[in-house]
């Protein structure tokens, strides 16, 4: 699976979400999807585990620390293509200490160690469930 096979199952499954697949080469890591529903904005960064880690990159762990500091809504889902699941986090979350690893240049997170928000099978109905928390998830 990669990340644009992931992609098209979310936009899939939430057509009533306007959602903007974001291709910026201009201004590095800007999560990949823009979306707003039932008037709550929010990011999602997109991706697919290899093994048992995620990598996050450093721009993109710029940009989301700063969004988050405006209390700006960013998520991570990530695809387990493995164990056929998706796993929805919040990126403050991430920030708890000892949850993010530095190794050389890349930042990664250990997706067997980080309990996600939400860990559900990966179908429609599921990603459908984990829009309706996103909503809600601290309100």
């Amino acid at each position: 699976m990669r990340e644009k096979d992931l992609w098209s199952m979310v936009h899939g499954a939430w057509p009533h979400v306007h959602a903007t697949r974001i291709e910026n080469t201009a201004t590095f890591g800007v999560p990949d999807v823009n979306c707003c529903y039932q008037g709550v904005e929010f990011w999602l960064e997109l991706k697919v585990a290899a093994g048992d880690f995620v990598v996050v990159r450093p721009t993109q762990l710029a940009w989301i620390i700063k969004h988050l500091k405006v209390n700006g809504k960013v998520f991570i889902l990530v695809a387990i293509p493995n164990h056929n699941q998706i796993a929805l986090y919040n990126a403050i979350d991430l920030f708890q200490e000892g949850a993010l690893l530095k190794a050389n240049s890349q930042i990664k997170f250990n997706i067997r160690l980080n309990k996600p928000a939400y860990q559900v099978e990966m179908n429609r109905a599921s990603l459908i469930y984990l829009l309706d928390k996103i909503v809600v998830y601290n309100e």
